[in-house]
């Protein structure tokens, strides 16, 4: 499935791109804290690859946690158990929906590699946008592969439980006509696919508790010859029976 595809190539992509970037700043890795190190500026004043180690979750929204790694391990584990559970219950969920599953998957599996394999269970992040209109840096957060695939999943998600799915919260007029419509084609095929297999088996349908002709297999001839053999075969044991008691009587 190319929705496999998509998840492990993001998942190469986030994976070659913090062990590139981690290189080439040249610190030693668990030694950062809350430092970070300028590797390259990719766009001056707007975008730059600047590594740091993240011990706070996503983009550090989560610094409150005194234990984080253990708390954004347990989570992960539940999240992708249940999206699991969810692809073996679930049925017809469609391009959109299993896309936005496969970004959330190598998303969730990217950072959860760094927090099980790190020293400390820090997250590798390097991409850091700069916004600023003049009065200091309005999304100061640096992210990385996973943060971006996890965010695009999540908003795929949404959109797809707003607009896509079929118990959709704001459906369009058009939408659900062509879903209804498709609905319809699909019950038609399986009607037609009923049909066709209870003719086949219409065809090869006999009673198999009672005795079936066989004019149709062997033909008429056939059958007068096998009757006139059991017939031959009946009286020739009958007579040696006859014989014998004839015999014990004096004959």
């Amino acid at each position: 499935m190319w929705y496999a595809v998509i998840a492990i190539l993001v998942l190469i992509l986030d994976q070659v791109t913090k062990v590139a970037v981690a290189a080439a700043s040249g610190v030693t890795p668990g030694t950062l804290g809350n430092e970070k190190v300028l590797v390259k500026k990719l766009i001056d004043g707007f975008l730059e690859i600047e590594y740091c180690e993240n011990n706070n979750g996503m983009m550090g929204i989560f610094s409150f946690l005194n234990n984080g790694r253990l708390v954004f391990i347990i989570a992960t584990v539940i999240i992708l158990a249940g999206i699991t559970v969810y692809l073996f219950l679930s049925k017809n969920r469609g391009k959109w929906l299993n896309t936005a599953i496969a970004f959330i998957i190598s998303g969730a599996i990217g950072n959860f590699i760094d927090r099980l394999f790190t020293d400390g269970g820090y997250v590798r992040d390097m991409i850091h946008v700069i916004i600023d209109f003049g009065n200091g840096e309005i999304f100061p957060y640096i992210f990385n592969v996973a943060d971006i695939s996890l965010v695009v999943g999540a908003i795929m998600l949404i959109i797809d439980i707003l607009f896509i799915s079929k118990d959709a919260l704001f459906m369009t007029k058009k939408r659900r006509e062509q879903l209804e419509r498709r609905q319809a084609e699909n019950e038609e095929k399986i009607a037609e696919a009923k049909k066709v297999v209870s003719e086949n088996l219409a065809e090869y349908d006999f009673d198999t508790t009672g005795d079936f002709d066989t004019t149709e297999d062997f033909g008429a001839g056939d059958v007068g010859a096998a009757d006139i053999e059991t017939s031959g075969i009946e009286k020739a044991d009958e007579a040696p029976i006859t014989n014998g008691t004839d015999t014990e009587n004096g004959n």
